[in-house]
Formats: C-alpha cells, structure tokens, sequence
C-alpha cells in the first residue's frame, strides 16, 4: 500500500488532489489532511506463557495501519524441548493477527519478529486498546524416545555385565577370512 509519504514523490504537472490522495489511501472522501499527517501509536506489551515456554512481547499499531511485533520466546526445561504456536489477536471476529510457530531445545530462546500494513488497524485503531495473545507450547516427542530407548539400553547393558555368571570376552567368530577388522563378543559363562 502507498503511504501519504510516498504519494509526495509522485511527480508531475501539479500537486496530487485530495480525492486521488484518498482513493491512494483507501480512505472515504472527503478526507482530513490532519487525519492523514497525524500518526498516532499504542504499545501493546505483555507476557504469555504455557508449561516451561514463555514469551514476552511489544505489538505497536500506527494509525496509519503499520503493525510491528517483537517477543523473546524462552523454553526454561532442563531436559527436553517443546515446539509452540504464538497467536497475537487483534480482532478475533475478522481474524487480524499474526501466528508464529517454532521449535526450541531444552533451555533455549529466540526472537520473533514481524511487521507490515494492514487497513483493518487503521480503521479501527481508535478501538485497538487489547490484545489477545495465546501460547500453545508441546513437547519434542522425539527427545523424549530418544532419552528413554537410550535409558533402556544402558540398563540392557548393565543388567548383562552386573548380573550373575561370568562374562567372557571372545574374538568375533563370523567374520569373513580377509576382513582383519578387530571384533569381539561378549558372552555370559555359567559359573
């Protein structure tokens, strides 16, 4: 969309009129120069989180429909790491906002960022005073396999060499002649 800035390098004969200034602007005739020079803004700043995942976030909103967000997304578990999905709502009948989604390892951030213009925002900003932000955070399923199945090997091995009966060491007996590869097996000797 072209900015009233940017309408002033259009160049020409003559200035722009103000009815070619509102159709550029997608606004109603007639329209208020001191609507189109004012810009106004609101902060909307906050936290959210879910389970070891937290975000916190700025949103700014001009009244020219310009939208910034910026958040610091923080996973403060010790062992596994979890993917979200971070909703900023503007509006939920008409669906203004913006989703992010992303995975983070144990003890893990990021920064989020986006920006861009959005007409809604500035026809509504006089009412643009909340947001809703929502955070749905789930565990990284394959971290957790991957602890347990190596839990269960490590004690598959323990059991094997701590249990009762000898174990005893022996030169790999099915290798092929010419592979002078080093191998050894371990097998469990009653006593």
């Amino acid at each position: 969309m072209l900015s009233v800035r940017e309408a002033r390098r259009f160049l020409g004969d003559g200035p722009i009129s103000l009815a070619a200034l509102s159709r550029l602007e997608r606004r109603a005739f007639p329209v208020s120069i001191r609507d189109l020079a004012t810009v106004r803004r609101h902060d909307l700043t906050g936290r959210v989180a879910a389970g070891d995942v937290a975000c916190t976030y700025t949103v700014t909103v001009y009244s020219t429909g310009a939208w910034y967000i910026t958040g610091d997304v923080h996973d403060s578990g010790d062992f596994f790491g979890d993917s979200f999905v971070l909703d900023f709502l503007l509006d939920q009948v008409h669906g203004v906002g913006k989703r992010f989604t992303g995975e983070l390892g144990a003890g893990d951030g990021t920064r989020i960022t986006d920006q861009g213009v959005d007409p809604w925002i500035r026809d509504n900003f006089a009412s643009l005073t909340r947001l809703k932000a929502t955070i749905q955070v789930t565990p990284d399923v394959a971290s957790i396999v991957e602890a347990v199945l190596l839990v269960l090997v490590v004690a598959a091995v323990v059991s094997f060499f701590a249990g009762p009966g000898k174990v005893e060491a022996r030169q790999c007996t099915d290798r092929p002649f010419d592979n002078h590869d080093q191998c050894v097996e371990f097998h469990k000797v009653g006593e």
